[in-house]
């Protein structure tokens, strides 16, 4: 671009973007509002993720402000909660409740019967803690992915990763055998995420938690059908916090974008164009 090869793109490699702002020819602009958020998912059905206390233990046993700082230069922001708070129907009672805290991991699996074993990594009725782990070979999802295997070391959660070329990703995490899986999702407002993800009749996708919830799905039935701000808030406000306290989710990080054009280009604006 920097060559003049073409004018205009949303797709600079984030690592960049600090060296393209500094050439004379370009303007970069970030997108907002940008409500991108890059999680793991657990697949609830799968008897090693299946009980809260370990789901939880893996959220909160990981550094997201390293995470950001090292991998993303900067170009994201910590992600504690499932929406982004400048989002439309975020339940502020969701804030505080993924807490760091690698102690806390610790304990948690241990109430849940996994015991570190001889190598360090827990085991339980003779099988290890070793959950799949399944991420697209495109941009950061690898680095991400062995930073929190990295992270999982350190409470004994022996994560295997495996990694798919884009072309087959999409099929692979159709499937049913992984217990965890990653993506970006890109939303506009709390009802957009929480009603293609968590209704039941999603399942298997792109409800891929498997996660077959009546009051879930019967507050969003409620969310869907409310007649006034107030009322669709207060249910996608039950569903957030209800989906938040299970863990279904490890919420990791809220992906800036930006566009980046030749400034001979007048008028370009940035867009959330995923």
């Amino acid at each position: 671009m920097m060559g003049g090869q073409f004018d205009v793109t949303h797709q600079i490699p984030l690592q960049f973007i600090q060296q393209v702002k500094g050439a004379p020819m370009l303007q970069v602009q970030e997108a907002k509002p940008n409500f991108q958020l890059m999680y793991y998912g657990y697949k609830t059905t799968r008897p090693m993720v299946a009980d809260p206390r370990v789901r939880e233990a893996m959220n909160i046993a990981i550094n997201r402000a390293e995470i950001v700082k090292g991998i993303m230069l900067g170009n994201a922001t910590p992600a504690y909660t499932f929406i982004e708070p400048e989002t439309l129907d975020f339940d502020p009672a969701t804030k505080g409740l993924i807490k760091e805290d690698m102690e806390r991991a610790k304990k948690l699996l241990d109430e849940a019967g996994w015991k570190p074993g001889a190598d360090g990594f827990r085991e339980k009725d003779g099988v290890r803690l070793a959950p799949k782990v399944l991420f697209t070979q495109v941009s950061y999802f690898p680095r991400v992915s062995e930073a929190i295997q990295g992270y999982m070391r350190k409470i004994g959660v022996d994560w295997n990763i495996i990694g798919y070329d884009s072309t087959i990703a999409p099929a692979k995490m159709a499937e049913q055998d992984y217990e965890l899986w990653t993506v970006t999702f890109p939303y506009m407002s709390a009802g957009d995420l929480l009603n293609f993800y968590f209704d039941s009749a999603n399942i298997p996708a792109p409800n891929r938690m498997n996660w077959k919830d009546a009051q879930t799905d019967e507050w969003l039935k409620l969310g869907r059908a409310s007649l006034s701000d107030a009322d669709r808030a207060k249910y996608y406000g039950m569903v957030q916090k209800r989906i938040t306290e299970q863990h279904l989710w490890m919420p990791v990080m809220n992906v800036a974008m930006y566009t980046t054009s030749n400034k001979k280009l007048k008028g370009v604006r940035p867009h959330m164009l995923y």
